[in-house]
């Protein structure tokens, strides 16, 4: 007949609750332990006084099961057949590393790598706790912020340091022709092609059909 080991068998009903119980007292009963003899490792533990379970390889679930975290299942991570789900319903998600390596996110396989905030809402790059840059709702983005953060200038860079220029485009290129900085417009577009401004006024400015004022309004 067919070979088995042991079978624990359900009779009583859907309702019927198993209880698998580790030892009372003594050392050798603090875990309750699935094993491999013929291997000689432990596949599963779980121990009394903590109720941590390990496992020696792999846990594998499929595609309609997913891992669920939280009292009210608050995280499900999980694999649809198609596409990697990691869903939190509560508070905020956190990637964090506590050591001191790196974060790494790396698209190994082709494609490209996406920041999607499918609301209306900021997106916010911080260094040292310290906010850094700030794209908007609108595509506006914010290089070193001060109090206007909800600017709508689409490229706005905001510098403090002492003796030092907020801003610089350089080429590198020596191949060929090395271009710095080009500031174009369409024709239909407004007066003013480029435009230098200082605290007290304008500090000069380039129209679109090339005049170029100084200190002009």
């Amino acid at each position: 007949g067919e070979n088995r080991g042991v079978r624990i068998i359900n009779t009583q009903g859907i309702d019927q609750q198993w209880n698998i119980t580790a030892g009372i007292t003594g050392s050798e009963n603090e875990s309750f332990c699935i094993r491999d003899s013929t291997a000689n490792v432990n596949t599963f533990t779980m121990a009394k006084s903590t109720g941590h379970a390990n496992f020696s390889g792999n846990v594998e679930l499929n595609d309609t099961g997913q891992l669920q975290l939280g009292t009210g299942n608050d995280v499900q991570i999980y694999h649809n057949n198609s596409h990697f789900f990691a869903d939190n319903n509560k508070g905020n998600s956190y990637l964090r590393n506590t050591s001191s390596g790196d974060i790494i996110i790396r698209n190994s396989g082709g494609g490209d790598i996406q920041f999607d905030n499918e609301f209306a809402g900021n997106m916010l790059f911080n260094t040292s706790n310290v906010e850094r840059m700030r794209i908007r709702s609108n595509g506006a983005v914010g290089i070193g912020i001060d109090n206007a953060t909800n600017s709508n200038i689409k490229l706005r860079v905001v510098g403090n340091l002492a003796n030092e220029w907020t801003a610089e485009v350089k080429s590198t290129n020596t191949t060929g022709q090395a271009y710095g900085l080009v500031v174009n417009t369409l024709t239909s577009a407004g007066v003013y092609n480029l435009g230098c401004y200082t605290h007290t006024g304008n500090g000069f400015f380039v129209k679109n059909n090339g005049t170029v004022g100084i200190g002009l309004g």
